[in-house]
Order: C-alpha cells, then structure tokens, then sequence
C-alpha cells in the first residue's frame, strides 16, 4: 500500500466548555441563601421605615419627640431655668434617661438655675423616680418641698414686689409637681400611711384633680377605709362621669363593705 493509500490521521481537539460559578451545586446554594438574606434585609428596612422605626426625613415622629424638638430649640442664651426644667422633664418621660441626667449635669442648667435649684432638684428627683430609686426620689422630692416653701414664704415675709408677685403667682407649681410625684414613690414602697398624708395634702391645693382623688382612693382602700374611698371615687367620677375604671372601681369597692 502506497503512501497515498494509507489512512490520514486527524487531531482531535477537545473543548471543554467553560465552567459557570453556578454549576457547582454547592456555590448555587450559596448563592440561594445569599439572595433570600439580601431580600430578607431590605424587607426589614422597609418595614422600620414605614413603622417610624427609621426616620429619613428627620422630623419628630411622636408627641414625645416633638416636645424634645420644641424645647430643645428653645434653650438659648435667653432661656430661664423652668425652660430647662421643660426639655429635661419631656426627655425623662420620652425615655431617654441618660440625655436627661446629662442635662442635669451640664453647666449650663447648673449656671442658670441659681435660685437655690429648686428645677435641678425636681429633674434629679424625676428621673431617680423614673429609674425605680424610689427611696433616692423620696428625699430630693422631699427637698423641693421644703425649699419651694420657704420661697414662697420669704417672699411673703420681704414684702414689696417680691411679696406682690408671691401673691399673684402662688406657690412654685414644682410644690405641687413634687406632691403628686411623691405620692407615687409612696404608693409604688406600699407606704399607704406616708402616701395618704402627701395625697390628701396635694388635694387641698388641688381638689379637683381626678387622677389623685382615685389614687388616695386606692390607697383608702388600702387601709381598709372603704367608705372613705367610696366617696373619693364618687368626687372623681363628678370629674369622669363615663371613665370605666371609676364605675368598676365603685362596685368594686362596695362589694368589700357588703
């Protein structure tokens, strides 16, 4: 057989076709996982956002934030002390507790408040209270007592204008603040002597105050005064003709006198 018969042999070139990163099974599954984490993340943020829970615009997003913001701007070179006392009292009752003990602390509310820190000592004695320091509470409250009185007593005793804008403005309100935040503090340590002596003293400066005639109600029924809380709740439903808790409280109370 002749050179030109003999069969002619031809290279074979094998392509192997490119491998893709997802034809590994295991890099698809990751791949699965890392899809449904991503989507999972920004339904997340959707729903903070559309809760309030995320704020992009910046603008107070509850009551509680707003009153920050309010009297917040309003602590300029020209802000009195009860303004301070405002925006430390709305942080503490928004929650933000260690902002509100910053305050308290900053020079600027300690320079201001000269008049024998009567709004420091409320803040203070608010936000132990809110912590649960019920006894440290009881003492500051105690102190703004005594020296919002005796304000108000020395300038009655200065006579002039001090003695007029005593009379005309009574008592510091934190008098009656401190009272009512008082009875609480009692009323949370179970001191139902303690606590019906400041509520009953708060009601004679307030009688009217529904709230406090139900708690000195409570604690009347406390101390097994049930007729005398009977007729606290009856003062406060004059006040909350329609208020549940009173009408329950009533049938609640003078099925003890049965």
């Amino acid at each position: 057989m002749s050179d030109a018969d003999k069969p002619v042999e031809k290279e074979v070139v094998v392509v192997r076709k490119k491998q893709k990163m997802f034809d590994d099974p295991v890099n698809r599954v990751l791949g699965v996982i890392i899809a449904a984490l991503i989507i999972w993340s920004l339904g997340t943020i959707l729903m903070l956002i559309l809760t309030g829970v995320i704020n992009l615009s910046g603008a107070p997003q509850n009551a509680d934030d707003a009153a920050v913001l309010k009297y917040g701007s309003a602590l300029d070179a020209e802000a009195d002390s009860w303004q301070w006392q405002f925006y430390v009292v709305t942080l503490i009752e928004s929650g933000r507790l260690a902002e509100a003990e910053a305050v308290i602390n900053s020079e600027d509310f300690q320079n201001i408040d000269v008049y024998q820190h009567q709004e420091i000592l409320y803040c203070t004695a608010l936000l132990e209270f809110r912590r649960g320091n019920y006894e440290e509470a009881i003492a500051l409250y105690r102190q703004v007592i005594e020296k919002t009185r005796e304000s108000y007593e020395h300038m009655l005793e200065t006579g002039g204008e001090h003695m007029n804008w005593a009379l005309a403005e009574g008592i510091s309100p934190n008098y009656s603040f401190a009272l009512r935040d008082l009875t609480g503090a009692y009323m949370a340590l179970e001191e139902w002597e303690s606590a019906l002596e400041t509520v009953s003293h708060y009601l004679e400066i307030n009688p009217q105050e529904a709230g406090m005639l139900i708690d000195r109600a409570h604690i009347k029924e406390q101390l097994g005064d049930y007729a005398g809380a009977i007729a606290d709740l009856e003062m406060a439903q004059v006040f909350l003709p329609e208020d549940e808790e009173v009408i329950e409280s009533i049938q609640r109370v003078e099925g003890k006198l049965q």
